[in-house]
């Protein structure tokens, strides 16, 4: 059955059977997370995070609203206590929002609770959030097939390439003969990685691993 717990497990509506694996991720102060994962954020925006379970999976979506109170974006994340995996279900921001840092603080905010749990794996859908490249600064790798597509797509992708001049491409090549997927983080550092030339890897639709 659900009963709400004040205090041991904040104010979230948690069913009993259910309590360990919400622990697990937050501890025992789940207001408290549900702040921290809203730190950081750039002025303007604020962030609040509500908890619900599903099928023995902890699920907690944050909403993103401008200073007038206006819904600007959200976020769903799916943790499976058994599994110890969270998946990013979903990342969606308003236009004129986006290109403020909000995503990459936030995911910060998440990675920074996934490693403080111990969690290693997270099943992720890049490109939908802060691109690939966000996920490699923080220390993340693809697993080995994702990796293996990226790097087929992107040295075929031409309109991708008419971007850089040969030089750049050719460098860029080098560093997709790489086979090892932590090859990702000098590709995050080059040109591709930037800001200006970043490209959106809605290819890595599988898993990434903490290093």
């Amino acid at each position: 059955g659900g009963s709400k717990s004040q205090g041991e497990l904040g104010t979230v509506d948690v069913p009993d059977e259910h309590k360990a694996g919400v622990r697990k991720l937050f501890g025992d102060d789940i207001d408290a997370a549900a702040k921290k994962l809203g730190e950081g954020l750039p002025s303007g925006v604020n962030a609040k995070t509500s908890f619900s379970v599903h099928n023995g999976a902890v699920i907690f979506s944050t909403e993103f609203r401008s200073a007038d109170g206006k819904d600007v974006g959200k976020a769903t994340r799916t943790f499976d206590p058994t599994s110890g995996i969270v998946e990013h279900t979903l990342f969606r921001l308003d236009s004129s929002q986006q290109g403020k840092g909000i995503g990459t603080a936030y995911l910060k905010n998440n990675i920074d609770a996934y490693r403080k749990a111990g969690l290693k794996t997270v099943r992720i859908k890049a490109g939908s959030e802060s691109g690939a490249y966000a996920w490699a600064k923080l220390g993340f790798v693809p697993d080995q097939n994702s990796w293996d597509r990226l790097r087929g797509d992107l040295a075929t992708d031409k309109a991708v390439l008419n971007k850089f001049s040969p030089e750049d491409n050719s460098s860029i090549k080098t560093l997709l003969d790489e086979k090892n997927p932590k090859g990702i983080w000098a590709l995050a550092d080059s040109q591709w990685g930037r800001k200006d030339g970043r490209v959106r890897l809605t290819l890595l639709t599988s898993k990434a691993t903490t290093a």
